[in-house]
């Protein structure tokens, strides 16, 4: 089974997960989905995590009777078993173990939800749960950072990954440009780009531009000693200052070439890769797209938590369309936004940096 008492404790006792469950937002939403992007086969885990606090919180606001509150303790594993999949049935000696164990942590559990209403202004992003961050710059664009101790991956709109080392920062425009694609990048990041020939992708670091049409490359950037490093892994890449004649002072790189630019001296000179480990990727790219009679506002927080875009729509119109089954399996938004309308017979539009789904939904 992909959950264990173990695993299962850790995301409950994950002051992030809490505020995720019990106060969502665009940052937790789009947290936890790249965590599931992270740990691929763990979303019945999280799941089952969430249903727990959930039904332990509906008891701390009064909301179950006394006989349900008192099979808490002794049922709670065999409730969320029952509600969440009946496809799988363990072993009573390991609903015994279970029982003890998920009892042993309600008064703690619903304690601490107690305690996180009553603090409910409190900064959630302490040094006991580092994520992912993101900020809203303006209401166009979005700036992540990295807290975290392990690479996180970022998803465009236009396909594009970002796989974000840590302790670094990135800056673009949540929705296409009409004639490009920028980001400002602080401290080290793999870039997978996507092609578009119409908008060329720009990183911006430190004194230097990067141009790329399609192609996947690395860029480390040391504020301390001025240095950036641009190492290239497939497709071509032109390097160039940022004040300066591109004409004039463009290095283009091809895979297993790298431009290193100091400041200080101020000179841009193009080599061989001679650290290899520069074109490996840390982090795992996951599919995670597959919907398999899932309720249309699920499918659409996924999207929106993975592309930190907000998706408008009308919640009770698209309730009733029952559980959905979709492989969104195009690399961009737009299109596992056409997939989707398609099987929903609906459309979407963007405006006001938002996307707003709208149709008659389902009778």
């Amino acid at each position: 089974m992909p959950y264990s008492k173990a695993g299962l404790e850790e995301i409950l006792q994950n002051d992030a997960f809490l505020v995720w469950v019990l106060q969502p937002d665009e940052t937790s939403n789009h947290y936890w989905n790249n965590w599931l992007l992270q740990h691929p086969g763990k979303e019945e885990l999280l799941i089952k995590a969430k249903e727990l606090l959930l039904l332990l919180h509906d008891a701390e606001k009064g909301k179950l009777t006394n006989d349900e509150k008192d099979q808490i303790t002794s049922g709670v594993w065999e409730t969320i078993n029952d509600r969440i999949s009946k496809k799988s049935r363990v072993t009573h000696l390991r609903k015994r173990w279970y029982k003890y164990a998920v009892a042993a942590s309600v008064i703690g559990l619903i304690g601490v939800s107690v305690l996180f209403f009553q603090q409910k202004n409190k900064n959630t992003q302490s040094e006991n749960s580092p994520e992912l961050i993101v900020n809203k710059i303006n209401q166009a664009d979005l700036q992540f950072t990295n807290s975290t101790a392990k690479p996180q991956v970022i998803y465009l709109v236009d396909g594009s990954t970002i796989t974000l080392e840590k302790n670094s920062t990135v800056q673009y425009a949540r929705f296409l440009q009409p004639d490009k694609r920028e980001v400002q990048l602080e401290g080290e990041a793999f870039f997978n780009i996507a092609k578009d020939a119409s908008r060329p992708f720009y990183v911006y670091v430190q004194g230097i531009a990067v141009k790329v049409l399609g192609t996947s490359f690395r860029i480390v950037a040391n504020k301390q000693n001025g240095k950036v490093t641009v190492a290239v892994k497939t497709g071509k890449v032109s390097v160039f200052r940022k004040d300066s004649d591109l004409q004039k002072e463009e290095l283009v790189l091809a895979p297993h070439q790298q431009a290193v630019f100091n400041s200080k001296p101020n000179t841009l000179v193009k080599t061989e890769v001679s650290d290899s480990a520069l074109l490996e990727q840390h982090a795992m790219i996951a599919k995670t797209f597959s919907f398999e009679n899932k309720p249309v506002n699920e499918i659409i927080e996924k999207l929106s938590g993975v592309y930190a875009v907000e998706i408008s729509y009308d919640k009770e119109k698209f309730s009733k369309c029952g559980g959905i089954t979709v492989l969104l399996n195009e690399e961009t938004l737009e299109g596992k936004l056409n997939i989707l309308c398609k099987v929903l017979g609906a459309t979407y539009r963007v405006g006001d940096n938002k996307v707003y789904l709208e149709g008659n939904g389902c009778n």
